[in-house]
C-alpha cells in the first residue's frame, strides 16, 4: 500500500459519511493538522491512528490495504 492509497481513502470515507476533519478528530481524538496531512499525504498514521480511523469511519480493512475479496 502507498500513501496516496491511503489518504485517498481516508478522505473518500470521510466525506462519504458526511464528516468534516474537525468531526472526525474530535472522534479519533487526532489532531486536525495531523488528519489534513494525512489525507494530503504529507504524513502517515501510526497503527494506533490507522485503528482509530478505521473504526469510526467504518472502513472494511480489505480496502485500507487493498486486498481483494474471492467471491
Amino acid at each position: 500500500m502507498n500513501k496516496i492509497q491511503l489518504g485517498y481513502i481516508i478522505k473518500e470515507h470521510r466525506l462519504k459519511k458526511g464528516l468534516t476533519i474537525r468531526e472526525l478528530s474530535k472522534a479519533t481524538n487526532i489532531s486536525v493538522g495531523f488528519i489534513g496531512d494525512i489525507e494530503t499525504n504529507r504524513s502517515r498514521p501510526s497503527y494506533e491512528n490507522l485503528v482509530k480511523l478505521v473504526r469510526v469511519l467504518e472502513i472494511p480493512i480489505e480496502d485500507i490495504f487493498n486486498i481483494k475479496r474471492n467471491s
